[in-house]
């Protein structure tokens, strides 16, 4: 598995089990508004994966339009943590 799947599957577990959504819901094509993630829950988002995953979103540019997918690519490309 490369990289940016496995930080898009991170991603994707973090969203279920921190705001309850259905795993089986989350496809990576879907945008953080799909989801009805607001700008409150992107902050908590970006604490989660930095805590629990060691993710660093802070030099990341991701809007609630950008999709789960375009993060995951956009942390891919970082260096390892």
């Amino acid at each position: 598995m490369d990289r940016e799947t496995s930080v898009r599957n991170a991603i994707m577990t973090v969203i279920s089990e921190h705001f309850a959504i259905p795993r089986d819901r989350i496809r990576a094509e879907m945008t953080f508004a799909d989801l009805d993630l607001d700008s409150v829950a992107l902050v908590e988002l970006a604490v989660v994966l930095k805590e629990d995953l060691g993710l660093d979103v802070t030099d990341v540019d991701f809007l609630m339009e950008d999709s789960i997918g375009r993060l995951a690519e956009l942390l891919a490309v970082g260096p390892a943590r």
